[in-house]
């Protein structure tokens, strides 16, 4: 079993509603258009992979249910490998209900299954076959530490993208995850909250003294900045009008790890990274208008 990356994390249906502005308390606000989307920040980073071309596989638990069902099958249609998925028979599949108002959105995140997923559910062959390992995330984080330390005697190069759901755990909780971390992708702000300083130099300075090697700090609408370190790329954004960030983050992972497994040079795995956000947030839903590797190809040369 060859695959070149296998994300490990939350596999939740999105239930968007698109909405003119936020409601306030005890308000109420007409919902025009709710979608039913498949998402989860692990499972949109893999089928992010697979439309790059990579051969792509999530680890991951859902709940036996039709949500579960539509999940399942949404990979099958993307070429996901799911032979990682295992299942809970007592808890449903998560759910996360996003309000969307322009390029400001609103989630309630219910992990459902997903969150109770066990070291003991990690498929080590699948792991240990997979040129890089993404850890997306997910309140219960052991799992996730067994899956960096099962690959730490192998090839295998680890990702982490923690999301706030690790992030709000705190520096304490989650170091010896970070320290087990060759990549690490995250908002500036996140990576400032975790490290509890003021300032995106000195949690950079930390962070590498923790242990990554590369990271890839997303600035919003001013682009991102990656860093090994020794060099830093500070890659101005693409300029498109945003119609729904959701799965933005996931996108710009999918876009910058394929340049990392494509041996581009940390600076045009930045480029990668910001030109698949920019299209993918033209586009309402986690997944909607996640490009090919030809347009982005076509995206970067024409921009």
């Amino acid at each position: 079993m060859k695959i070149d990356v296998t994300a490990i994390g939350a596999a939740l249906v999105d239930l968007v509603a698109v909405v003119d502005r936020f409601p306030e308390i005890d308000d109420e606000v007409y919902v025009p258009k709710l979608q039913v989307k498949s998402g989860g920040s692990a499972a949109n980073f893999a089928v992010a992979c697979a439309k790059l071309g990579l051969k792509s596989a999530f680890i991951g638990k859902l709940g036996r249910d039709a949500f579960g069902e539509k999940l399942i099958q949404d990979f099958k249609n993307e070429q996901v490998n799911i032979e990682g998925i295992v299942f809970s028979d007592e808890i449903g599949t998560g759910v996360c209900y996003a309000a969307v108002s322009g390029a400001d959105r609103k989630l309630y995140a219910f992990s459902g299954a997903a969150n109770i997923l066990e070291p003991k559910d990690i498929k080590r062959e699948i792991i240990i076959s997979s040129k890089i390992i993404h850890l997306a995330s997910l309140k219960n984080i052991a799992p996730l530490e067994k899956a960096a330390e099962i690959v730490k005697n192998f090839p295998t190069q680890v990702s982490l993208n923690p999301g706030a759901l690790i992030a709000d755990q705190g520096l304490k909780e989650i170091e010896h995850l970070i320290s087990l971390t060759d990549i690490y992708i995250s908002p500036q702000d996140e990576l400032i909250k975790i490290m509890e300083v003021h300032s995106l130099e000195d949690a950079l300075e930390m962070l590498f003294d923790i242990g990554p090697k590369i990271a890839a700090i997303t600035l919003g609408s001013n682009g991102s900045l990656i860093s090994d370190k020794k060099n830093k790329f500070k890659i101005p954004p693409y300029k498109v009008k945003p119609l729904d960030t959701t799965g933005a983050g996931d996108a710009f992972s999918a876009g910058f790890i394929t340049g990392i497994l494509n041996n581009q040079n940390l600076e045009n795995c930045g480029k990668m990274g910001n030109a698949t956000a920019a299209i993918k947030i033209q586009h309402i839903g986690a997944r909607e208008g996640l490009p090919t590797k030809k347009i982005l190809n076509k995206f970067i040369k024409n921009h």
